[in-house]
């Protein structure tokens, strides 16, 4: 069985969601707050996906704002990427239990 790229990232985006939920809160962020960040970076790269294919693949959209847009989300550019912000995001544990409500 085949499955897209589209595929692909839709499916690791939700198990780690999964994870992310069982998990405790991070530091200075809810779990709510790092998977809506987490959902917002895929639909961006949904989104940067749907407005490539309307305008053609052009190559020209490619080079100059697809790949770039893209790797800002998966980690491929230069700058600070979203996955490491998001990572960033749950490296720092607190107990559940250590929360004010």
């Amino acid at each position: 069985m085949k499955i897209t790229k589209r595929q692909l990232k839709r499916i690791i985006r939700e198990e780690k969601a999964k994870i992310l939920k069982e998990g405790s809160i991070e530091d200075g962020f809810s779990n709510g707050e790092v998977q809506e960040f987490e959902q917002i970076m895929g639909q961006l790269s949904e989104l940067l996906d749907q407005a490539f294919d309307i305008c053609g693949r052009d190559a020209a959209a490619k080079s100059y704002w697809y790949n770039t847009m893209q790797g800002c989300i998966e980690g491929s550019a230069t700058m600070t990427p979203m996955v490491e912000t998001l990572q960033m995001m749950t490296e720092n544990l607190i107990p559940y239990e250590e929360l004010d409500y």
